[in-house]
């Protein structure tokens, strides 16, 4: 899904859309109900080179490659994967905050080789204050 399939059709159309009207007891209410509703069937973005898809169970191995290291997780708030099976049982785990809407990450897929190499996304939403953080992990050998 590219990014331009949602067109503004009018002055604050995405006003309406995310919520951000006059109303501040439905604004909170219609946010949470568009994020969940986003996330919960995460959209598959493309660009030339990567590819941006949920994550699945099946990006274990290419998970725990980057996942294991410590110079991955230095500057994050999770320690290295122990084994596979934790990265796999992590994955499980995030699959079932999919359906429910509350993970709001991309798996990094480089297209010349088809490995998952990273995560992209979400780390928190403010809806009260419109803000969003994002945050993203890569595998060393793509850095730089």
């Amino acid at each position: 899904m590219r990014a331009d399939n949602y067109p503004l059709t009018r002055h604050g159309e995405w006003s309406k859309i995310w919520g951000t009207d006059n109303h501040p007891g439905r604004c909170k209410k219609m946010r949470q109900e568009v994020i969940v509703k986003t996330f919960s069937h995460i959209p598959t973005l493309e660009t030339e080179r990567m590819l941006l898809r949920r994550l699945s169970v099946s990006d274990a191995e290419d998970m725990f490659s980057y996942a294991s290291l410590e110079i991955t997780s230095r500057y994050l708030t999770w320690s290295p994967h122990p084994d596979v099976y934790y990265t796999y049982n992590y994955l499980r785990r995030i699959e079932e905050q999919y359906r429910r809407g509350a993970f709001f990450d991309w798996a990094v897929v480089d297209r010349m080789d088809g490995h998952m190499i990273g995560t992209a996304g979400f780390t928190s939403f403010r809806a009260a204050s419109d803000v969003g953080e994002i945050g993203y992990v890569l595998h060393p050998d793509y850095w730089g």
